[in-house]
């Protein structure tokens, strides 16, 4: 491209937020900007008194080509035919600290809640899994062992029982059947209970919380954007927006949270169900098992 150019010198806004004096170029609806330490293209935004500089990629490239154009008058240079608007769609792409960043305060309790239901999830999932298998065929063996009175084996099939299944063996033969003995059982089902459906209301809870803590964002952010509308008016749309889209991201954080929390806590909830059900058939089983004719004292446990 075969350019006679007529260079400008403007007082810029640099990317250190600096008011910095450009060589600039204007080429149809484009300008480019260059120093001695930065180039890039020049960005007029409505209600902004003075132009920024926005650094695109090819910076270091951009500005060599610019200083062989304002020093020789020839220079190939790169054009966007999207006349800013890829230079805008860039911006857009932010880390994870940025995002964070601007949801606002109401993000960080989001996160904690989110870190509350991973570690607790991961805690009750390795518990869960490092359950002991649960034998239904428990009463039948026993039944086989009291009727024919081998008490060194049934103790010995005390010892290889996991806790809950040998308390509730240890129940059975050493209580005639009987609403009391029925009651023993019951504790430690209930008991076991317990201890398998424990810490896990905290995720449900986090998973609740988390959209409500995203609304409440959402809500604050709105405000916010309204008395800034009050104060400054609504003639620039970009700038309502902005507000209403840093508003909601409060809103889409915790979804984010809640949605695997809901699942998570669902998943498990049904493993401890099922477990508990085991637990409860092999209980009822052994409930129905006469108490030995031998005393339970004599078991060589």
């Amino acid at each position: 491209m075969q350019l006679s150019p007529k260079w400008q010198t403007e007082q810029l806004v640099n990317a250190q937020n600096q008011l910095t004096e450009f060589n600039t170029l204007a080429i149809g609806p484009i300008s480019f900007a260059y120093n001695q330490q930065q180039a890039g293209l020049v960005r007029k935004k409505i209600n902004q008194a003075v132009p920024s500089l926005a650094v695109l990629p090819i910076e270091n490239n951009l500005a060599q080509q610019l200083d062989q154009l304002h020093v020789t008058g020839q220079a190939s240079i790169y054009l966007d035919p999207t006349l800013g608007n890829a230079d805008k769609l860039s911006d857009q792409h932010q880390s994870f600290r940025q995002y964070i960043e601007k949801g606002g305060t109401w993000t960080y309790p989001i996160l904690l809640f989110a870190v509350a239901a991973v570690l607790i999830a991961l805690f009750k999932a390795v518990q869960l899994i490092r359950l002991p298998r649960i034998d239904l065929n428990l009463a039948q063996q026993c039944n086989e062992l009291i009727k024919s009175k081998q008490q060194n084996k049934l103790a010995q099939l005390i010892k290889q029982l996991p806790n809950v299944q040998a308390q509730l063996v240890e129940t059975v033969i050493s209580i005639d059947v009987s609403q009391k003995r029925d009651d023993h059982l019951v504790d430690i089902l209930k008991l076991q209970k317990h201890q398998n459906e424990k810490y896990l209301g905290v995720i449900t809870t986090c998973a609740a919380v988390a959209p409500l803590l995203g609304l409440l964002g959402t809500v604050s952010g709105m405000i916010h954007t309204f008395m800034m509308m009050n104060i400054f008016g609504s003639g620039d749309a970009a700038v309502v927006s902005g507000g209403i889209s840093q508003a909601l991201i409060t809103t889409e954080l915790g979804l984010i949270v809640a949605i695997p929390a809901l699942i998570l806590s669902a998943l498990l909830n049904r493993f401890v169900k099922s477990y508990d059900n085991q637990l409860e058939r092999l209980a009822i089983a052994l409930s129905q098992t006469e108490k030995p004719a031998f005393e339970a004292e004599e078991l060589p446990c």
